[in-house]
């Protein structure tokens, strides 16, 4: 079965955190209503499936509708680190995706870690 309600939820906080603040701080994606064709594929940029609301590099968490896959892509041209998920992540800096660069160097040291994703391709499926 497929979630109809959405097939990818983004967060630009860590542990699905909603700011109630912030109307621009997540960004849900219902592949067939964007989808642009019949595959039943959605691919875009971050930037393009938001609306502009998120930018490069912005997400920090994801919930992944029942029955739908995540392939996440660093650059905004389906290269770079790619990461495939069909579960929620809380915390994106764990994942391989999520530790593109340093945001904090403390002498030969890296610290906090930048998420990088900046295109997206969304399917039905299951990872077995």
């Amino acid at each position: 079965d497929f979630s109809m309600d959405f097939a990818v939820k983004f967060y630009k906080h860590a542990q699905f955190f909603d700011d109630p603040n912030d109307p621009d701080d997540t960004c849900i994606i219902k592949a067939f209503e964007q989808s642009t064709n019949q595959s039943d594929i959605y691919i875009a940029s971050i930037k393009e499936a938001c609306g502009g609301k998120f930018k490069k590099d912005e997400i920090s968490s994801f919930e992944i509708g029942n029955g739908w896959i995540l392939a996440a892509f660093q650059n905004d041209n389906f290269s770079g680190k790619c990461e495939v998920f069909d579960s929620n992540v809380p915390e994106l800096r764990v994942k391989y995706i999520g530790r593109c660069e340093p945001t904090l160097k403390v002498g030969p040291f890296e610290g906090l870690w930048k998420p990088c994703i900046d295109s997206i391709a969304v399917f039905k499926g299951k990872i077995q």
